[in-house]
Formats: C-alpha cells, sequence, structure tokens
C-alpha cells in the first residue's frame, strides 16, 4: 500500500507536474477570462526558467552529492563484500527485448563491475525487483543473467529480486545475507548507489540493522570539482534533477516521519 500510495502522491507533488499543471491551469482560466490565469502563467513560465535553464537545480544536486562525500570520507572500515541497490534497468523493455536495457543510473552497474574485479574474493549482492505496476522480470535476475553473460556466473553473487523501494532493499538483504552468510551479517557491507540517494540509502539500512559503508557513483554535478555555474540546454533536463533532487528530500522527511530511518 505504501509502494502505490507514495507513487501516486509523487506524481502530483514533483515539481515538473506542479509546473505543468500551473501553466495549463493558468492557460484555461486566460481562456475563461478569469483572475488568476495570468498569475499562473508567470509562476509557471518562472519555474521553467529557474528550474528548467538556470544552474538552481545543479547547485540543488550539488549540495546533495556532497553530503554523500562528506559521508564517505568518514568510512575506513574495510567491507566483507557489496550491495548494489537497484534504479538503474528498464525491466519493462529489457523484459520485452531480451537484452538489459539500463538508466542513466547505469554507473551503479559499472561501479559494481569494477569493484568485482578488485575484490574478486567478495561477495555481491544485487537487489531490487520488478515494477508491479507494469510487470515484467526483476532488475536483480536481469542483471544477473547479463553478468553471467559476461563470464562472471559466480556463486558468491546473490540476487535479491522483491524489493520495490529502499526500505525492502535493506531488510530483504539482510534477511539474505542472514540465511545465505551470516557469518557476514555483522558486516561492514560496500554500499553502491547513486550520489544523490547515497545519505538516505546508509541511513535506511542503519534503520535496518546493517553495517555499510557509502560508496557513491553516478555523480550528476560537479561536486567533486567544486561549485558550477552551468544551465541546462534543455528545460526537460533542469526539471528531472529538480525532481531527483525534490523526491530525495521529501524521501528523506517521509521515510522519517513514519520511523524507516
Amino acid at each position: 500500500m505504501f509502494y502505490y500510495l507514495s507513487k501516486i502522491i509523487w506524481f502530483g507533488l514533483q515539481p515538473s507536474s506542479l509546473i505543468f499543471f500551473s501553466l495549463l491551469i493558468g492557460l484555461v482560466l486566460v481562456f475563461l477570462n478569469r483572475r488568476g490565469g495570468r498569475l499562473l502563467l508567470f509562476v509557471g513560465l518562472l519555474g521553467i526558467l529557474v528550474f528548467g535553464f538556470s544552474p538552481v537545480p545543479r547547485w540543488m544536486m550539488e549540495q546533495l552529492e556532497r553530503q554523500s562525500i562528506t559521508t564517505t570520507s568518514q568510512g575506513q572500515k574495510q567491507p566483507v563484500g557489496t550491495i548494489l541497490l537497484g534504479g538503474f534497468v528498464d525491466t519493462v523493455t529489457s523484459t520485452a527485448s531480451g537484452q538489459l536495457m539500463t538508466t542513466d543510473s547505469a554507473d551503479r552497474l559499472l561501479t559494481a563491475q569494477l569493484i568485482l574485479t578488485e575484490f574478486p574474493n567478495q561477495p555481491l549482492i544485487i537487489t531490487g525487483g520488478s515494477n508491479p505496476l507494469v510487470g515484467g522480470l526483476g532488475e536483480a535476475e536481469l542483471v544477473g543473467a547479463f553478468l553471467q553473460k559476461l563470464s562472471l556466473k559466480r556463486a558468491d553473487i546473490y540476487l535479491e529480486n522483491e524489493a520495490r523501494n529502499t526500505a525492502q532493499n535493506a531488510t530483504k538483504t539482510l534477511s539474505l545475507i542472514e540465511s545465505k552468510m551470516p557469518s557476514l551479517a555483522s558486516g561492514p557491507w560496500r554500499l553502491v548507489t547513486s550520489a544523490f540517494h547515497m545519505k538516505r540509502s546508509q541511513a535506511i539500512f542503519k534503520k535496518a540493522g546493517m553495517d555499510v559503508v557509502p560508496f557513491p557513483t553516478d555523480f550528476r554535478s560537479e561536486a567533486l570539482a567544486g561549485s558550477s555555474v552551468r544551465g541546462y540546454r534543455s528545460f526537460a533536463l533542469g526539471l528531472k534533477d529538480t525532481d531527483i533532487v525534490v523526491k530525495e528530500h521529501i524521501g528523506y522527511f517521509v521515510y522519517w516521519l513514519t520511523g524507516r530511518l
């Protein structure tokens, strides 16, 4: 229930939707010669300018990603294995095509492959299920099949193919470790996910009782090099980054409110 409710509420609250509704309602009110139409049009156009073309979304993303960098510098423990969070596979097109179709978060998979090369004796857990709204194969299942094609068929690659959100990633991963690798349950485990998602992910895994060392990847800004004054060549790209940042902040608050972190 929480999964479906969060998807419905987020669709209406995400900044790109609010800007669209502002423009649409404003246009209708202007057409009907009603009050407030021009104001809503102005607000919508200003939203596109600020959160679509200007550097503001990039600055917001930088602040979020810098938190993952600070957190990483504090982790000095030697991990016993790696946990790769899903969120980088288009399960619908992957199921339909029979090939692994990734999203723009594919750096997560590339990072995990490099870790496998550097630490060949450590286990890897891939956690992520399918989207229940559209069905199809789960992320972990699809990635596992892909790694097998790369001749990386190993007994110490474990697939958690049921989790639908980060809270389930944490609880189901812990259950898998306790059942398959009880001696490693106390960790610490290397946690691989996008830099913008690391703060919330680490807090959720800690709440679930896991000791994780953050290993952020998929950086979207110049957080590693300093602030940027670059805008966006397309307002769709700026709105996308805005949606990502706002979703993380709202997600953190909601998970805190519901006791998930």
